[in-house]
Order: C-alpha cells, then sequence, then structure tokens
C-alpha cells in the first residue's frame, strides 16, 4: 500500500527524484515512483496494471506539471482516475507553464518562482489530509486487514485506525516519563479490560511511533503479564525497600 504516487513525465526523471528526495527527507517513506530501483515497477510486470494497483490503493498525487506532463495522455489519465476515485491531488508545477483547465479548482502549487514557499504549500497541504509522515507507514497487502481474536502487529500500523486519541495520550505520558529522569514513574501500563484493545493498542499503535522516533535514553519493552506476572516480564523485578513508581494509561 503507498500513501503517495508521483505522477511525472518520462523526460523529467531528474524532477521527479528531487522530489523523492524531498518526501524522504520530511519523513516518507510509502512512496512511489515508476523508476525507483526499490519501490518503483519490477522488470518484468505490466507497468500499466502496476500503475492501476498504486492508484487504487495510494492516498494522493503529486503530478509535476511541465510541459512534457501536459503533453502526455497519459500522465492526464492518472490525475483522472485518481480524481474519479476521490484521491487527494497535488498539482505542482516544476516548469513554468499553465495547469490542466479540467483541474481549475485544485490550487496549484508553484515551485519555480519560490521552491520554499512552494515545498512549505506542499507540506502543508499533506498534512491537511491526513498525510503526516509519522502517522503513515508501509503495510505489505498480502497481510489480513483485520487479523481477527488475535491482536494488531507492528506490521498493520498503516491499517490500525480509531485509536489516535489513545496512541497520543500514550506517547505523551511516555515523553513525560523520560523527561523527568530517574526520579519518575519507571513504567507505562495500560489498563483495561480483557478485549478492550491493549496489546493492538500497543503493537500496532504505540511501538512502530516509537521506533521511528527513539527517545533518547529509553529503553523499549513490550510485555503482558501471562500466568505469572512476576517472571513473565523480559526482565525481573528488581528488590526495593520501597514500590517501583509507575503510570497507568486506560485503554
Amino acid at each position: 500500500m503507498t500513501a503517495i504516487l508521483i505522477s511525472h513525465s518520462s523526460t523529467d526523471n531528474a524532477a521527479a527524484a528531487k522530489m523523492e528526495a524531498w518526501l524522504e527527507a520530511q519523513g516518507h517513506t510509502s512512496l512511489f515512483l515508476d523508476f525507483d530501483s526499490e519501490a518503483g515497477i519490477k522488470g518484468g510486470s505490466s507497468w500499466e496494471q502496476t500503475l492501476y494497483r498504486q492508484l487504487r490503493q495510494c492516498q494522493a498525487v503529486i503530478a509535476l506539471l511541465t510541459p512534457s506532463w501536459l503533453a502526455s495522455k497519459w500522465c492526464f489519465a492518472e490525475l483522472v482516475l485518481a480524481r474519479e476515485r476521490g484521491k487527494a491531488i497535488f498539482p505542482v508545477k516544476v516548469q513554468p507553464c499553465e495547469a490542466p483547465g479540467v483541474f481549475s479548482d485544485i490550487q496549484a502549487i508553484d515551485l519555480t518562482a519560490e521552491p520554499e514557499e512552494g515545498y512549505r504549500r506542499l507540506r502543508s497541504g499533506l498534512l491537511e489530509r491526513g498525510l503526516d509522515p509519522q502517522d503513515v507507514f508501509d503495510w505489505d497487502p498480502k497481510r489480513p486487514p483485520y487479523p481477527g481474536l488475535l491482536a494488531f502487529q507492528e506490521q498493520d500500523a498503516a491499517i490500525f485506525f480509531g485509536r489516535g486519541e489513545g496512541i497520543l495520550k500514550t506517547l505523551e505520558t511516555l515523553d513525560a516519563l523520560r523527561r523527568q529522569g530517574r526520579a519518575a514513574p519507571r513504567f507505562a501500563l495500560l489498563l483495561g479490560a480483557s478485549g478492550s484493545g491493549k496489546s493492538s493498542l500497543a503493537r500496532a499503535g504505540v511501538m512502530p511511533r516509537l521506533r521511528r522516533n527513539p527517545p533518547n535514553g529509553c529503553r523499549r519493552r513490550r510485555s503482558g503479564p501471562r500466568s505469572n506476572p512476576s517472571t513473565s516480564w523480559p526482565w525481573r523485578w528488581p528488590r526495593r525497600s520501597r514500590p517501583m513508581g509507575g503510570r497507568a494509561i486506560g485503554a
């Protein structure tokens, strides 16, 4: 599953590679660029069917407008298909040209006059459409979209939704504990009824974000109590003369 597809003319590969590099610098990892050696169209595969599939799966299309793009019927068709499917569309001028009239209701972004301002507007537009690089993850479409009674795993972060408030609350709590130093409680506990989604929240919601932006000096260990809480943790509880502090987070 791809978050952002870059639409471009084959004569504008350099501009497309530059856009891909900028997106990656912003933290975006779920990208599709047809000639990318890893995420692009594989040798021997149908390029047309691959593009159709990517257009179905992506969340947004960035169209790099140039005279060559405007002259390409296929590039125009990509944007028409994306619009018909309700994808977010970002027309970006990388060479002086006029945006297609059929997309006159979509504000184009001009990188030819004031590139810095143009990139700022593109970044803002992506965020407004929910494409925050901190919340966008790659997903293997071969994985089941719903695991049934099993918990969602880290590999399911891209399709784990509806728990944004719980994820944010947990991350804020962990960050607060870290900033308070050694005097702070030493662990966080997700507390909730059986089947309320504690494991899914931790595995598919919190852990992928901690791995993407690891806090300094913070070790990430996840465990459940199982049948014997005192021995099933990844480490043994130290013997202390006073209780070990912690914080409970409702899940």
